[in-house]
């Protein structure tokens, strides 16, 4: 279907002009000029609630506040006497977003807890899992890789290769060297054992 342009006038300053069919409007304009200009008439005359200033606003927007000064002086937002939630200090606030007194009691508040009060405490587990770093468990793991040729022993792919523990690294100490308690996984298939079998 062929979109044909059509002789239409500006709402603005008359002058004829082609546009589309397709594009055709409730108010059509030659240019961005002319667009500008004939909503600049919809501009209404207001007066600042606070500073009694004259200024223009949109017919559809509260104008109630010339600036965004006088707005804040009328909500109160900025200067506004605060408690800092920490150390319950009373303080001035500097902006809106301002709700402590300092950076310290910023830090205090928004670091995460450490250790056992941290929601997701497993007692230490990453000084377990610091084995992989040593010789002794590279080792291991290349001994596992060669036995099994490189290859998952579930789907047969060569890409991504990790060593699992058949009995846990840490329920089985005694076993973590041990090249028959070691299998060797691709990566996906790594994860759905864990998926399917916990940790």
């Amino acid at each position: 279907m062929n979109d044909k342009k059509v002789l239409v006038k500006c709402d603005y300053c008359n002058k004829e002009f082609l546009k589309y069919k397709s594009k055709l409007s409730e108010h059509n304009f030659c240019n961005r000029q002319c667009y500008l200009q004939y909503h600049k008439k919809e501009d209404i005359k207001c007066i600042c609630e606070i500073c009694g200033k004259e200024f223009e606003g949109k017919k559809h927007n509260a104008n109630r506040f010339c600036s965004r000064k006088c707005y804040d002086i009328f909500h109160n937002i900025k200067n506004k006497e605060r408690i800092c939630p920490v150390c319950k200090k009373s303080f001035i606030a500097k902006q809106s977003e301002d709700k402590y007194c300092s950076v310290e009691c910023y830090n205090k508040d928004r670091h995460m807890p450490k250790k056992e009060d941290h929601w997701n405490w497993k007692g230490g587990i990453s000084i377990l899992n610091d084995h992989r770093d040593s010789a002794e468990y590279k080792k291991w793991r290349m001994e596992v890789y060669t036995r099994d040729n490189f290859k998952c022993r579930k789907c047969g792919s060569k890409i991504k290769l990790n060593a699992h523990h058949i009995k846990s690294w840490k329920d089985y100490p005694e076993e973590r060297y041990n090249i028959d308690n070691g299998i060797t996984l691709c990566e996906k298939c790594h994860i759905l054992y864990h998926q399917q079998n916990g940790y």
